[in-house]
């Protein structure tokens, strides 16, 4: 049984280079790298408020307690990272 790709002749990847369509066979995919966590925790656009997703802390440090229900894990300190929804 031949097995095929899901993505096959879905264009991906960088489609114009110097104002020219580049065909699929020449495409590049885009670098991407994630932003280091003074970056994330410095922009404005991914720092939470009420608007925002909430999506983590960055730079936070961890605290373990035992609770009424057991063990539980606190975020101390750091930034509050979000981004907006419609």
């Amino acid at each position: 049984m031949a097995t095929s790709d899901v993505f096959d002749g879905i264009p991906r990847g960088v489609a114009m280079r110097r104002g020219e369509a580049l065909s699929l066979e020449d495409q590049a995919m885009p670098r991407a790298a994630f932003m280091a966590p003074a970056a994330v925790a410095a922009s404005t656009a991914l720092r939470h408020d009420s608007t925002k997703l909430f999506l983590g802390v960055i730079g936070g440090s961890i605290e373990s307690r035992i609770g009424p229900r057991g063990p539980e894990r606190h975020v101390l300190g750091g930034t509050a990272i979000g981004i907006g929804d419609d």
